[in-house]
């Protein structure tokens, strides 16, 4: 029984991890690509600088999807404490990196996101390794993350091409809404083509079943 319970726990880790990089790794992507344009909206101006900024730190989203993801199975199995002194553990090294860089060739913006960058990376990465050692559980990375990565790359790169040769025309406000929109629905068709989800899989995570159907319709499933 104990086995089975460990099995199922594994597979549900599996959809949990795969439908968590489907999420964070285009939402990265699409930030970074239309940083300039969000910032345009909502600030006015001409912001190329800061977008650059939060484009690099768009990574962010995907390690503080994965360190809350781990940390909050973590919290559920009982290990507070190793919860807690991961946080620790990353916060203290983002205090050390910042007064290192601060003191350094990466003081100011740049020392702050990059600080910030690796205490989540930090955190991420240590509360997998203790989820993965407390569930025997193997990570699978093509499918998981390869594929999500290269979907994500090509939509992304679509909609920065549209999305420079619609600004102009029609303001960053129209520009962004329309090629968000073509990038998501590239995105979710290259995942489909390339069969990223499997059935089983699919009845057991947030918007499976349209997926699904997508998928039927196009005759990928």
């Amino acid at each position: 029984e104990e086995r089975d319970e460990t099995r199922l726990a594994r597979e549900k880790l599996k959809i949990l991890i795969h439908q968590g990089a489907a999420v964070s790794i285009p939402a990265a992507v699409f930030l970074a690509v239309f940083s300039e344009n969000v910032l345009n909206v909502l600030y006015g101006g001409n912001n190329a600088v800061a977008a650059g900024w939060l484009a690099f730190s768009a990574v962010g989203i995907v390690f503080f999807t994965f360190m809350t993801l781990f940390l909050e199975i973590l919290s559920k199995g009982r290990k507070h404490l190793l919860a807690a002194g991961i946080s620790g553990a990353a916060f203290l090294v983002y205090l050390g990196v910042l007064f290192i860089v601060e003191s350094g060739k990466l003081s100011g913006i740049n020392g702050l996101v990059f600080a910030e960058l690796l205490s989540l990376a930090l955190a991420a990465g240590g509360s997998f390794y203790f989820v993965c050692r407390r569930f025997s559980y193997r990570q699978e990375w093509l499918k998981t993350f390869a594929v999500t990565v290269v979907a994500a790359a090509v939509s992304g790169t679509v909609g920065m091409l549209l999305n420079k040769g619609l600004s102009g025309v029609l303001g960053d406000l129209i520009s962004l809404l329309i090629c968000l929109v073509i990038s998501i629905l590239i995105y979710i068709g290259i995942l489909i083509a390339l069969r990223a989800f499997g059935e089983e899989e699919l009845e057991n995570m947030a918007g499976g079943v349209l997926y699904k159907k997508l998928a039927e319709m196009l005759h990928f499933m």
